[in-house]
């Protein structure tokens, strides 16, 4: 592995997978985001090799970062291009079956789902903020009506702990996933903590986090953006 004269100083001071991506990356185009290394704090690029390094990995399945550079280099030059990287592509409509109500086929289809009602999980997906709807937290603290201005959670979980009450076997407790963001995850936590769960056993709410995203980009060379005001972290 060749290292770059700027980072050889840090090799020692972060873990090894952490420095060797570092190289690569600047040997990738990336030698900006180092610039300042060799007098910048320790502990401020431990920082950002630190971010480099679990934006690699939360992009594995697409080959890491030097994937994505590199999927993003050839997307760009294609637009440059006037290229569409959809054009092989075909819509189609999907097959499907739509029902009317009061048919037979209805009543069938009806039937069946209400059989599994017991045995489904739930999934809410709560990673954005209200700043549309003028509401500065997060959208599932909103209040439904005005009369008792119950919460959107505490709306969905009702119907979900209703659900479970009608149709779940004793003892069976429907999940419930909540997907956040990081604007999101630590109020949602904090809400349905403060809010006992809004009834429903801890157990049954399982939260998870979105990842941090990719790295944004400057230009059509695919290079990283710097947060201006800490320059030990990477634009996402």
């Amino acid at each position: 592995m060749s290292v770059p004269e700027r980072l050889q100083d840090s090799e020692k001071g972060m873990p090894k997978e952490h420095f060797e991506l570092c190289c690569k990356l600047y040997n990738l185009g990336q030698a900006h985001i180092f610039e300042e290394w060799d007098i910048i704090p320790m502990g401020e690029r431990k920082a950002l090799a630190k971010q480099l390094f679990e934006l690699d990995e939360e992009y594995s399945a697409g080959g890491g970062l030097p994937g994505y550079i590199e999927n993003a280099k050839k997307l760009l030059a294609d637009s440059q291009k006037g290229v569409n990287p959809l054009a092989d592509w075909k819509p189609e409509v999907p097959v499907g079956e739509a029902f009317s109500l009061g048919t037979p086929e209805y009543a069938e289809a009806e039937e069946l789902g209400m059989k599994q009602l017991g045995s489904v999980g739930f999934v809410l997906v709560a990673g954005g903020l209200g700043e549309r709807l003028g509401y500065s937290s997060i959208k599932i603290g909103l209040p439904t009506e005005m009369a008792t201005e119950t919460r959107y959670l505490h709306y969905y979980i009702n119907y979900i702990l209703a659900v479970q009450k009608k149709y779940a076997p004793e003892g069976r407790d429907l999940p419930l996933c909540i997907m956040t963001s990081n604007d999101t995850h630590e109020k949602t936590v904090q809400l349905l903590k403060v809010n006992k769960y809004f009834g429903m056993k801890k157990s049954q709410v399982t939260i998870v986090i979105q990842g941090q995203g990719v790295p944004a980009l400057a230009d059509n060379d695919a290079k990283f953006v710097l947060q201006e005001s800490d320059p030990s972290k990477v634009v996402t």
